[in-house]
């Protein structure tokens, strides 16, 4: 036996077409979002400045998170100074106590 959705209860059908609904106005609202412009389309090297930024301080929030602020730790894992890591603490506002 097939169920099709004229066995569901109305409310289930209702339910699953606002839903649909709702889908495709998300995706068409996030395709607009997407849409490139030549404006607003970085260079490749401005790509990859903001790239690395966020990867930095990404990288730096969780080893301090995981060596809960021992900079000695946090200094043995990344492989650098105590002076490189407080510099770079200091660029992204990372705190020892995040």
């Amino acid at each position: 036996d097939t169920l099709f959705s004229k066995h569901l209860p109305t409310r289930i059908r209702v339910q699953a077409v606002r839903a649909s609904i709702s889908k495709k106005t998300h995706d068409t609202e996030r395709s607009e979002k997407n849409e490139v412009s030549y404006k607003t389309f970085p260079s490749m090297k401005s790509f990859r400045e903001s790239l690395l930024l966020e990867g930095e301080k990404k990288y730096l929030q969780d080893l301090i998170k995981l060596v809960k602020g021992d900079i000695k730790d946090a200094c043995r894992i990344s492989s650098l100074g105590r002076a490189r890591l407080y510099d770079l603490m200091k660029k992204y506002s990372v705190s020892r106590l995040a």
